[in-house]
């Protein structure tokens, strides 16, 4: 008899532990625990994108675009803490045109040429033609491993 009630034991403490998971995640609304990936080159970047780009919306946070760049009455980096132009909200391996819209905060670096109108600015930064702070090559070739890496895990749902 003891021994099945050992047995008991051991199966009613396994249910308690797999219920109070269960339980803690119906209290938070089924929120099921999701495990973030380092993003490396791109963990700074609201939107990075490997080739060309062209938006008409805004980004709160940086932006960092391998090709060229065309905005129109984009705002950048708005909910960012003002860096004094010692930050690159915006960088563009590329090309940049910018009709209307802003820099918020920080600097925007380009590396081919600039064609800035309707407005286009930054605010307490500046417009630089200059070699990119992301080497999107690299970047390319680490991220592109990661989603294959992720992609190669077994589903769990």
């Amino acid at each position: 008899m003891g021994v099945a009630k050992n047995m008991f034991n051991a199966q009613l403490g396994r249910r308690v532990l797999l219920a109070v998971p269960f339980a803690a995640s119906l209290a938070i609304g089924g929120i099921m625990p999701v495990y973030a990936a380092d993003l490396g080159p791109a963990n700074n970047y609201n939107v990075f994108v490997f080739g060309d780009m062209n938006q008409s919306s805004d980004s709160e946070g940086r932006v960092a675009v391998g090709g060229n760049a065309t905005f129109t009455n984009f705002g950048i980096g708005d909910r960012l803490s003002n860096s004094n132009g010692s930050d690159a909200r915006l960088v563009v391996g590329g090309n940049l045109n910018y009709n209307g819209g802003q820099v918020f905060g920080g600097n925007a670096v380009y590396g081919g040429t600039a064609t800035l109108s309707g407005g286009a600015n930054t605010n307490n930064g500046s417009f630089i033609k200059g070699s990119s702070p992301v080497d999107f090559n690299a970047a390319k070739q680490e991220l592109s491993k990661l989603s294959s890496d992720l992609g190669g895990i077994a589903a769990t749902g």
